[in-house]
């Protein structure tokens, strides 16, 4: 865990004038999935087996192009417009939330660096999360609050996103 906000030399402060519209033009949806890491719980990417650090920017790498976002490869840190448009990433291949061995969760995330836009998203070189939710469910509450205690080391706000939110958000799990 990290002491303090994170270091401001390498993300950017939302709240100043001048940053932001340029910082909410870049912040999107994204999911993770909240694995054990040490004794605490971190957010690993989803489709990747990456872990996100607390408090600096995940920094993407690129084996192929060598320099994300790639503008003709796909790589970078993704995130997409809207919540409604998670859900393929929220879920196992058979299409329910996959819920054995790890934690769902959601959240928006700051982009900055070189981004490249898309229908669907962004892609950037670097990200931060901005606000992270917990993807509720019947019967794990305690493991759901231990992931909500333990992901406060980002700094950001964790909340718990149960099913009512979820339907309001526009997130089908």
């Amino acid at each position: 865990m990290c002491s303090g906000r994170p270091r401001t030399s390498e993300i950017p402060d939302p709240a100043a004038e001048t940053m932001e519209r340029r910082f909410d033009a870049f912040v999107g949806w994204r999911t993770w999935t909240a694995l054990p890491h040490g004794d605490e719980w971190r957010l690993w990417s989803a489709t990747r087996s990456t872990v996100w650090p607390a408090c600096r920017p995940l920094v993407a790498t690129c084996d192929r192009c060598g320099d994300p976002p790639g503008a003709d490869c796909d790589c970078g840190v993704h995130s997409r417009r809207e919540p409604g448009r998670l859900r393929p990433d929220l879920t196992t291949g058979d299409g329910t939330l996959g819920w054995n061995l790890l934690v769902p969760v959601l959240g928006r995330v700051v982009h900055f660096g070189r981004i490249l836009e898309s229908d669907d998203g962004w892609r950037s070189e670097r990200a931060y999360p901005a606000h992270l939710y917990v993807v509720g469910a019947p019967g794990r509450e305690d493991l759901v609050e231990d992931v909500v205690r333990s992901l406060a080391s980002y700094l950001v706000p964790v909340d718990v996103l149960e099913s009512q939110d979820r339907e309001r958000a526009g997130v089908r799990v």
